[in-house]
């Protein structure tokens, strides 16, 4: 039997969302389209932040602003994705100007195949960190964007 491999399959980049893109919020759906392609897939159960970041609330999304310190890690999803669904992600972050692209490392749990439970690992990611002014933002103390918006399926009203 012979299978063939895509060079979307073979090259993928891992991403970490916490905010609009995670699953049950409306960004969501470009994520959900890209799986149903076979452009991209969810990496594990769940995802946070190894260490430390600031993550706050713009208001219909939030932001990490600063990674590395802070008052505690970040809460989301870790997904693969190929270079298109990459530039999606990017056009729908609003890179450059309103995020930047930065790499993280994510602490993700894992099932074991062998059905013995899940156990954490950690690997390097990319992620979406806040381009403009944090000042007067008001900080998410749980690192749980969950925690301060509902997830909702309405997507953002001014980036579709």
């Amino acid at each position: 039997m012979t299978t063939t491999t895509t060079r979307s399959q073979r090259h993928r980049l891992r991403v970490f969302v916490y905010g609009t893109l995670r699953e049950g919020y409306g960004n969501h759906r470009l994520l959900a389209r890209a799986i149903d392609e076979g452009r991209a897939s969810r990496v594990g159960g769940h995802a946070r932040t190894e260490r430390p970041a600031t993550l706050v609330n713009v208001g219909w999304f939030p932001a990490i602003t600063t990674l590395h310190a802070g008052p505690c890690s970040v809460v989301g999803e870790l997904y693969s994705v190929d270079d298109q669904t990459l530039a999606e992600l990017d056009r729908l972050e609003g890179v450059p100007r309103l995020y930047t692209r930065e790499r993280v490392r994510v602490a993700v749990s894992v099932d074991d195949a062998r059905g013995m439970g899940a156990f954490v690992t950690t690997v390097p990611a990319l992620t979406y960190v806040w381009a403009g002014e944090a000042e007067g933002l008001d900080a998410v103390p749980s690192g749980d964007f969950g925690d301060v918006r509902a997830p909702s399926p309405i997507a953002d009203p001014f980036l579709w």
